[in-house]
């Protein structure tokens, strides 16, 4: 038996009923058949039924209004009802008892609306193979079960659906909302923006510091540093019978000398760049912090009154003022390690004695006898511990000025007990008067993180003002990532740039 190709059967989704347009004004032909049968079956009519009771205020409108609709046009004991005459013909049937195909039990769960709907046109499908039989829904998970069990389905037209329409609550709302943007309109518009040149619309920032080098680094860096600059250990003279003809006679360094030289002088130098090497991290060229700058404005129609700017640091954070001076420009950046202290020298001695000697130096001199006596005797220990190992001074790098806050007067943004360098959790800056539709004021601040870890932390903006309901915030994400490698290439790179003794001799 073939199949007519010009009627088809539709098992009715309760979305056609409660989500589209009346069903005379929907375009049928869209469909392109000859006869339709809507069959508005008993799971249906259930659902209509709790969506009248208990369902929301849009679906439940719906129900009552189809149920009104179905009361005006179905006579007592009436099932059947032509929606539209012809082009095509239209007509909706009250289907209370069709059976639905128990095969599909382990697929379905047949205790919902939606598995019986399904398993419902699986029935007809099979009892009416003369007629073209399928599922009418606009309900997405409908349809993959439908799908899944075999079934054929239609999809309602967007067109047939009805539109939004807002409800007299939804309008009284929207209205309550124009009112407080009219009055908001009234009010300054304080704005706050991250100064980030390359990444324009972020509101995190991430810095990478330099971490202590390790102990076993430190190990190994004094050892090369004791083989760059070995520890002298021989003080070789030549013996007095090769001295027996000579001009001049050599004598090695006094044994307190060379004692000083090898237990105090040598150990201290090693010491001191050991000290250094484990503060490199703290080297103004390796601490660079991290510096914010944050662009405020008010953007709106009124001038905002009594401002107040609270930036607080949440986390392991510490907020920095930048210092309005400059170091020294010429200074330099690289630090450098401090020369190995210098080695007891033999002594080169004329070979006469005596007051002949003595006339020498009181002529060298100038007839000085003091600077005779002190010369003769520098070459018994020419060696100051004390200042053959200059400590180390820092060399700071360029520091750029802060930028500036904005104008003078009752409309400068002025910092309230937060100096020139002062570190401090939480700072706030006040302005008496801030013009509306101004250039942004452009503020900086540095973020010192407390840990030389990994970590990060937040730092919080507020603006208050007398005239403003509401405080405006502004947050930004701050990170710290931590690199150690670099720190000690570093320190080998200051080992190899000291000059050997050697190297100082040529």
């Amino acid at each position: 038996m073939s199949v007519s190709t010009t009627s088809l059967i539709l098992v009715a989704d309760t979305n056609l009923f409660i989500e589209c347009r009346p069903l005379e004004q929907l375009s049928w032909e869209d469909l392109q058949v000859d006869d339709i049968t809507i069959l508005l079956t008993t799971p249906v009519q259930d659902e209509l039924g709790k969506h009248r009771s208990t369902g929301p205020s849009k679906p439940r409108k719906r129900a009552l209004n189809f149920r009104k609709w179905t009361r005006q046009n179905f006579e007592d004991n009436e099932t059947r009802k032509v929606i539209r005459e012809n082009g095509p013909k239209v007509v909706l049937e009250l289907s209370m008892a069709l059976p639905w195909d128990q095969s599909l039990s382990d697929r379905l769960d047949l205790a919902k609306t939606d598995d019986k709907l399904v398993a419902i046109v699986s029935a007809l499908v099979k009892s009416k193979r003369e007629h073209n039989v399928a599922l009418l829904t606009a309900d997405r998970d409908l349809r993959f079960k439908a799908v899944g069990c075999n079934v054929e389905f239609k999809l309602i037209p967007k067109e047939w659906m009805l539109e939004e329409q807002v409800p007299d609550e939804d309008k009284e709302l929207q209205q309550l909302r124009n009112e407080v943007a009219n009055y908001a309109r009234q009010e300054p518009s304080m704005h706050i923006s991250l100064v980030n040149p390359e990444h324009p619309n972020h509101k995190s920032v991430t810095i990478t510091t330099l971490a202590p080098i390790t102990a076993d680094q430190l190990d190994e860096l004094v050892a090369r540093l004791s083989r760059r600059h070995p520890l002298q250990q021989d003080w070789h003279v030549m013996k007095p019978a090769m001295q027996a003809f000579a001009m001049t006679r050599f004598e090695p360094p006094s044994p307190a000398a060379i004692e000083h030289y090898r237990d105090i002088d040598y150990p201290h130098w090693l010491a001191l760049c050991k000290s250094m090497f484990a503060g490199l991290h703290q080297h103004p060229a390796n601490q660079r912090p991290l510096r914010l700058r944050l662009a405020i404005e008010n953007r709106g129609e009124r001038p905002a009154r009594e401002v107040r700017l609270e930036i607080r640091a949440e986390g392991p954070l510490t907020l920095r003022r930048p210092p309005d001076e400059v170091h020294d420009a010429q200074a330099p950046l690289q630090p450098e390690l401090p020369p190995p202290p210098c080695a007891p020298q033999i002594r080169e001695l004329p070979a006469f004695q005596g007051l002949e000697a003595f006339a020498r130096q009181h002529v060298r001199h100038g007839g000085n006898i003091g600077a005779v006596v002190a010369g003769l005797s520098s070459g018994m220990d020419d060696h100051d511990s004390a200042q053959s190992i200059p400590r180390t001074q820092w060399r700071y790098p360029d520091l750029e000025l802060p930028l500036a806050v904005g104008a003078v007067g009752k409309e400068a943004l002025v910092y309230e007990n937060w100096e020139e360098g002062a570190c401090c959790s939480a700072a706030s800056l006040t302005c008496s008067f801030w013009r509306h539709q101004s250039t942004a004021r452009l503020i900086e601040f540095d973020v010192l993180f407390e840990s030389h870890h990994a970590s990060g932390g937040r730092i919080l903006c507020e603006v208050h003002a007398e005239n403003l309901t509401t405080p405006i915030s502004f947050a930004v994400i701050v990170k710290q990532n931590v690199d150690a490698t670099p720190l000690y290439r570093q320190a080998v790179e200051l080992i190899d740039a000291t000059a050997t003794q050697s190297e100082e001799e040529e």
